[in-house]
């Protein structure tokens, strides 16, 4: 099987991050092939054109989805895994309008890779170590966990 982990130039979250997160997910299964493909063709799922574009990128990828849309382009049949969202109940789309309410379904190489790190620092009886306690206990209930180095 091989993943393909598209990016266009106006995302926020660079290409070789994401596939990189991919691989540390999927690596470990030998049938798995991640690979990272920059494609700036425009999003429109109407337009003839741009599935042309977007599936050149694509088949470039992999030289070997997108629903329906795209395994008609391919000459295949469309396979729907989990359509109800029962098994994994959010979309990439999802992910991206509610990130922190949609953490805990992020593979962990993800969430490290997007989370926020606050590093306080100050000599001693400046209160940084209150500080630090006092946003650790803040966000302790999102995920947060306080290290002291």
């Amino acid at each position: 099987m091989t993943v393909v982990v598209m990016a266009s130039a106006a995302e926020s979250i660079p290409l070789a991050d994401r596939v990189s997160w991919m691989r540390q997910t999927h690596a470990p299964d030998v049938a798995v092939r991640v690979t990272g493909f920059a494609c700036d063709a425009p999003m429109d799922l109407e337009s003839t054109a741009v599935w042309a574009a977007q599936v050149a990128c694509m088949r470039a990828a992999v030289r070997q989805k997108y629903g329906d849309e795209l395994a008609r382009w391919f000459g295949a049949t469309h396979v729907c895994v989990d359509p109800d969202r029962v098994t994994h109940p959010v979309s990439g789309t999802g992910c991206r309008a509610d990130l922190a309410g949609h953490w805990a379904q992020l593979d962990e190489p993800e969430r490290s890779g997007l989370a926020t790190h606050i590093v306080v620092l100050g000599a001693e009886s400046t209160g940084t170590m209150t500080v630090s306690c006092a946003l650790a206990q803040r966000y302790r209930d999102r995920g947060g966990v306080w290290a002291r180095t």
